[in-house]
């Protein structure tokens, strides 16, 4: 398996949260919506968060770091786990987790859309192109040198694939958010209108998907690139999971039979890497139509999030588009707090309260229970506002050894009802930490490139720092 990781943000400049000219409390209140009081779940049971008015003004420095967990079946659902995730119906088109994926991680967007493009061109007769969006317009994959799209653009790649003797095949979600469906119509437009192949009548087709609540949406972003022929190396399906949010892109152990794309629970090891993957889903159990892989929905990804959580031993860094109350996400990161030395959360300033009241108040009801009592061990950022950034992210790492990286936002659409779809990975590989213990090697230089972003400092002065 190979395995890149996309993270679409530029954050050049951050700053203390909350970034608003108006305090939380002034709006809503510390009796309703700070550090006690009955939560409602996202299973629709109640949790009562923390309540105690202690609060711990240490900042870290007093605990000695732990050796954190390196085994990957510690970290990963178990095969029950899922089976218990998904209403007791076991996940019978998906390995629990697979080995020796071979992983190549991108925090900078122009490098992960130029090894998309490169991968889309090198298609051959035969190969598939599988494509699960929440939303594509027709936009250029290189448009620092190809503005236009002439070349690089979305319909032109996708025709070159069709040309070669390439299949392709996109399921777009069939939003109706009015602002977005134009982009999607025109994309599928386009791409339905490109020819058959000369070569073997191959062609390239553009379907929406409407398999959701009305309120719910499609939000997987994943891409696979799979080969027709997979005997060599060279040739293992390609999978980008998360796409413009973060993205996973993996070289998978050699697959005989491409047509019936059930490849992944036969094949669960490699030797093209050393690290683990297991994929976790959120699917609505609400919704009927699911009958063929998830007939009672499943909810391992927010499973697994829980998992891992109450697995840290040092810190966790979260960096999330919106950081809004889940309240057993919560409850799971009050109870780490004690013994780690830090959380660190990144995400989307909320400034506006006529377009964004909801997401500050839900925000603000996810921070304030961890500020009140862990004041120094809890730090939040965001982009200063009238930078006009988004933090399109949606990663977690957890003593970097535990990297989550996919299509799912901190918010409860994501943990149980909209579609979604992460990659969770343990590397293999493990480098020794200035602190003097042992973690993953990718997790770690992955969180340290993040943080060249954010703060300017070189790799050394980042890699150096305990």
């Amino acid at each position: 398996m190979y395995i890149l990781v996309l993270v679409l943000i530029c954050i050049q400049v951050l700053v203390p949260a909350p970034a608003s000219a108006f305090s939380f409390s002034s709006w809503f209140g510390n009796n309703d919506d700070g550090s006690s009081g009955t939560k409602e779940r996202a299973d629709g049971s109640s949790s009562r968060t923390a309540s105690s008015t202690e609060v711990s003004l240490s900042d870290g420095t007093d605990l000695k770091p732990q050796q954190p967990l390196l085994d990957a079946d510690a970290w990963f659902l178990t095969e029950h786990e899922i089976t218990e995730s998904r209403g007791g119906i076991p996940r019978s088109d998906m390995s629990v987790y697979t080995t020796g994926n071979k992983v190549t991680a991108y925090t900078v967007t122009n490098e992960f859309y130029n090894a998309v493009y490169d991968d889309l061109n090198t298609t051959k007769e035969g190969d598939r192109v599988m494509l699960a969006t929440w939303l594509a317009a027709l936009v250029p994959f290189k448009p620092d040198v190809d503005p236009t799209g002439a070349k690089s653009g979305f319909k032109e790649v996708f025709a070159g694939i069709v040309e070669r003797g390439g299949h392709a095949s996109i399921l777009g979600w069939a939003s109706i958010a009015g602002g977005y469906m134009p982009y999607n119509i025109k994309a599928r437009d386009a791409i339905n209108s490109i020819p058959k192949s000369s070569i073997n009548g191959a062609k390239a087709q553009f379907i929406f998907d409407d398999r959701v609540n009305l309120i719910a949406s499609h939000h997987q972003k994943t891409l696979v690139i799979a080969a027709s022929n997979s005997s060599e190396n060279d040739d293992q399906p390609v999978a980008y999971v998360g796409l413009d949010d973060d993205l996973l892109n993996f070289k998978n152990p050699p697959y005989e039979d491409l047509p019936p794309l059930d490849y992944a629970s036969s094949n669960t090891t490699s030797k093209l890497g050393n690290q683990s993957i297991q994929i976790t889903r959120t699917l609505s159990c609400k919704y009927k139509h699911y009958k063929e892989f998830a007939p009672k929905g499943e909810i391992s990804l927010f499973r697994a999030r829980l998992k891992a959580i109450k697995n840290a031993k040092n810190f966790i860094y979260i960096e999330d588009q919106y950081f809004v109350l889940v309240p057993e996400l919560l409850d799971a990161l009050m109870e780490v707090m004690p013994k780690i030395q830090r959380l660190i959360v990144v995400t989307k300033e909320q400034t506006n309260a006529f377009s964004n009241a909801g997401y500050i108040k839900y925000l603000y009801q996810n921070v304030e229970p961890i500020r009140s009592k862990y004041p120094n061990k809890f730090k939040i950022y965001t982009t200063k506002a009238e930078l006009g950034l988004c933090i399109h992210t949606k990663i977690v790492i957890i003593d970097d050894v535990y990297l989550s990286i996919g299509s799912a936002n901190w918010n409860r659409r994501s943990m149980a009802t909209d579609s979604e779809l992460n990659a969770d990975l343990v590397d293999g590989d493990t480098v020794e930490s200035p602190e003097g213990v042992t973690v993953g090697k990718l997790p770690r230089d992955f969180r340290i490139r993040k943080f060249m972003e954010m703060t300017g400092l070189s790799y050394d002065e980042l890699d150096a720092m305990p």
